[in-house]
């Protein structure tokens, strides 16, 4: 039986990791005269890497406890709590030698407001809801990990027992989002952690994989429709939700078309494109940890030219470089807690 596997989430997380950095490393160069519109654009769609990342994170989490036979709410609150801890550990490590370092030596201190609050409020990743200055503001989202990760066993709960109501949930709250318009994007991105989670409940994927025909004819066909849906999303968000706030709160429709446009263009294995993706996807956290450093500490590097191709390539470069790295120091001493008997969680 074909199915969205962890493969295929490792390449289309790769894919979200280069949304990432052209959307946050194209930003400054919007300004440039020398730079069309179309930048803009390009940087706007982007954001959809956001939505990759939330929603891949609730269907994962949710395929992953669903395995286990012996689920219960207790066991799935030390699930969650265990999984949490992992990305946290990754984050404090990443948190103590690039911030740390950069307080020392004054940039981020300033960032800080000189204040040890602030600086301790984001290394428990509550800057955000605190308010208070980051060491880079795409770390708001480690807020957001926190509260999802935190919903996860009442959410699982309810999405185990609703079935087939689980659509019902779906479709109001992607209606419900839009009457309110000033929406917290922790919030919006929460419903679609949600939403991978009934996904995976479901087992949508795996009926659409299945269900709708056999066949290299038919496969291709397939991708031919999902290509269209998707460019006809991103032409809807662009031309008709831009203008509004939280124009991104379809992007979980767009990401459905992802997620089925990767299955299906890598069901016979991932072919060189594919493993390059995965192997970005499967450091894209530390990535994500690591990348705007380069943009905010270290313009002169990472805006050495501003030819948009050679920034991503050096972001891409410098951020794959150091994340490696960090995952070099985290399994050093994970070895080493567990010589004197200290048993970390593996990432």
């Amino acid at each position: 039986m074909r199915q969205f596997t962890k493969e295929h989430t490792r390449i289309l997380k790769g894919a979200a990791v280069l949304l990432l950095l052209v959307h946050h490393g194209f930003s400054p160069l919007v300004s440039d005269p020398e730079h069309t519109a179309a930048l803009s654009q390009l940087v706007s769609i982007a954001k959809l890497c956001v939505g990759i990342f939330a929603f891949l994170s609730g269907y994962g989490l949710y395929r992953s406890f669903s395995g286990d036979p012996e689920r219960g709410f207790g066991r799935t609150i030390r699930f969650a709590l265990v999984h949490l801890l992992k990305l946290m550990l990754t984050y404090w490590l990443i948190f103590a030698v690039m911030a740390g370092g950069l307080i020392a030596a004054g940039p981020a201190w300033e960032r800080y407001d000189r204040q040890i609050l602030n600086v301790f409020l984001d290394f428990i990743g509550m800057a955000y809801l605190a308010g208070t200055p980051q060491f880079v503001n795409s770390w708001w989202y480690i807020t957001a990990v926190i509260c999802y990760y935190a919903a996860f066993p009442f959410l699982a709960f309810f999405a185990a027992r609703l079935k087939w109501a689980n659509w019902l949930v779906l479709f109001a709250t992607a209606a419900g989002m839009f009457l309110f318009p000033r929406m917290s994007p922790v919030l919006i991105y929460g419903f679609f952690f949600l939403y991978g989670m009934i996904f995976a409940e479901r087992n949508a994927f795996g009926w659409a994989l299945n269900r709708l025909g056999r066949g290299r004819t038919l496969q291709i066909v397939r991708i031919l429709i999902y290509v269209l849906l998707f460019a006809g999303g991103c032409l809807l968000r662009q031309r008709y939700l831009a203008d509004l706030i939280g124009y991104y709160k379809l992007d979980w429709v767009l990401v459905v078309f992802l997620v089925l446009i990767t299955a299906e263009v890598f069901q016979d294995g991932s072919g060189w494109t594919g493993k390059i993706l995965a192997f970005i996807g499967r450091y894209s956290y530390e990535i994500y940890l690591v990348h705007a450093a380069f943009i905010v500490y270290m313009p002169g590097v990472a805006y050495y030219t501003r030819e948009p191709a050679e920034v991503l390539l050096r972001l891409l470069g410098l951020s794959i470089a150091v994340a490696f790295s960090f995952d070099l120091l985290r399994r050093g001493i994970s070895r080493c807690a567990g010589k004197i008997g200290l048993r970390l969680p593996k990432a």
